[in-house]
Formats: structure tokens, sequence, C-alpha cells
């Protein structure tokens, strides 16, 4: 069973400490939502993860794993198609059917010529999602990938993310605020906690639904 280990870790903002000595493992067999409070630090957790921003102390022990990304916002190139999109951040040459395939999963087929202002807030998310699923990484990483859509938009998009684990499996490591969301996607939460990030407490989100999500809000 590989983990991701995160070992001894300190990252500072002017001064301000956001993780100090701070050490976890991350099981790659479960989809993980990491959970907090606005401010916490879940995104610079996500970024160092990247290697988007440095450490200040300490290493991470990625075991050789690649990832793709999901973030807030879609991220697309104005200029280009949903199809040219995609193509852009491939590191090999994807059949142009191979990603038609995918964008049927996610049911914005369709679309594959359409550009960024053609397209619903939600379409965009669904061409991100297909972007990091064609990188072929092994882990997705996603960064609130709902929430800047609309209340009907976001249950439409994690009930696809729902299918998407059962029908070809993928894996994931996400960040949110939002208790239902990672109840409902991760089979593990980890919950970060104090100053500095001083405590993590995991959660099994595979126990009862009204079960888990009382036990998160006594913890919050």
């Amino acid at each position: 069973m590989s983990k991701i280990i995160i070992d001894n870790i300190s990252k500072s903002y002017n001064g301000k400490k956001v993780f100090d000595q701070f050490s976890m493992q991350l099981d790659i067999d479960k989809n993980i939502c990491v959970l907090g409070k606005s401010g916490q630090g879940k995104t610079t957790l996500i970024h160092l993860l990247l290697g988007i921003e440095d450490l200040d102390g300490g290493f991470i022990d990625l075991q050789g794993l690649k990832f793709s990304c999901v973030f807030q916002e879609p991220r697309l190139l104005p200029w280009a198609t949903v199809y040219e999109n995609i193509q852009y951040v491939l590191k090999e040459n994807i059949s142009r059917e191979s990603i038609i395939d995918v964008l049927k999963e996610l049911s914005i087929a369709e679309e594959i010529d359409s550009y960024p202002h053609e397209l619903s807030g939600g379409m965009k998310q669904r061409v991100s999602l297909a972007r990091a699923i064609l990188y072929k990484s092994d882990i997705i990483i996603m960064d609130e990938p709902f929430q800047n859509l609309d209340i009907k938009m976001k249950e439409q998009s994690i009930k696809l993310y729902e299918e998407l684990m059962k029908d070809i499996g993928i894996k994931f490591i996400f960040v949110s605020h939002n208790i239902e969301e990672a109840i409902r996607l991760a089979d593990e939460i980890l919950l970060l906690k104090g100053h500095a990030n001083s405590e993590v407490v995991r959660i099994d989100a595979n126990d009862e639904f009204d079960v888990v999500k009382k036990r998160i809000e006594q913890l919050l």
C-alpha cells in the first residue's frame, strides 16, 4: 500500500506559520478530502504537494506518483477550443477519438470544438476534469472544484464524480470546506485543526452520513 509521506514540514507567510513541523501520510488507495476552515492552509498543502510553492523545512516523499489538477477556476485558454485546451497540456499526442470518449463520459462530447466563452461554468469544469483524466496521472488533485458553481450545477458535478469513481476508478485528493461534499466523495477525511495545523483528525467517511457529519461539526 503506497503512501505519500509528509514529514516534519514547515511553511510560513510573512512570519505567520501555516505548518510547523507538520507530518502525516496519505493513503493513495483512498479518495481523500482535506477539510478545514477557511484560511487553515488547505490550498497551501496542495501547492506544496504539487511543488507550486517551496517548503521552509522538512520533506515530502511523493513515491514517484504523477498528479493532474482541477483548480477552483477551470483555467482554459480563451482562444482555444475544448479539444485544443485538452491537447495543450498533454505530454503525449492523444487521438481525437480518445478525447471524445472521455468527453462522452462527462456528457460534453458535442462541445469538443466549442470555445470557453460558449460554455457554462459547469461545462468548463468538466473540460478541466477531462484534461486531468487524459493526463494519465496516478492521482487527480482538486482545489475546491465546486466552489464557483451554482447549487444545481454543483449537485450535477458531484453526481458525476460519484459515477466516475464507480465507472473508471478515478483517485483524487481534494480540498474543501464543505462537509457534505467531503462525506459524499471521500473515503477518508483529514480535518486540519489548531494553530499551524497542530492537529490532524482522520475520519472514515464511509460511516453513516449523519454520524460523520455530526462528528465533523463537533470537531470544527
